[in-house]
């Protein structure tokens, strides 16, 4: 496992410092522990699609974050940190989206991610 930096608190969005393992983040709704990946390891994660659990409240909710976060990084070149399903388990990664199709997220780096392996967005 790599080492990386930080813990995030994810409902306050402020870094938690963490000295035994580095670059975690804790995911708000579950309280699960999430490694961040890099641009560079995007390309070999698999991702999950699975909507079945969530409510359409939930899905119409992820989309305007989705929508958002498109806007901010094409008006503000502002990165979004992204919290994705894999095989893996959750995985975040910090990204400028700069496209959005009906089926994915088109990042800056020219990366496609599902829009159903997104499990939270934070603007």
């Amino acid at each position: 496992m790599k080492e990386m930096s930080n813990y995030y608190n994810l409902s306050t969005e402020t870094p938690v410092k963490c000295p035994e393992s580095n670059n975690y983040i804790i995911y708000k709704s579950r309280e699960l522990m999430v490694l961040a990946l890099g641009l560079e390891e995007l390309r070999g994660i698999n991702f999950m699609e699975r909507d079945s659990n969530r409510s359409y409240e939930e899905k119409v909710k992820r989309d305007e974050e989705i929508f958002s976060a498109m806007l901010m990084g094409n008006n503000y070149g502002q990165d979004i940190t992204l919290i994705l399903d894999t095989e893996e388990g959750p995985r975040t990664v910090n990204a400028r989206i700069w496209a959005t199709t009906e089926n994915h997220l088109i990042l800056h780096t020219g990366d496609q991610v599902p829009r159903k392996s997104v499990l939270e967005v934070l603007v």
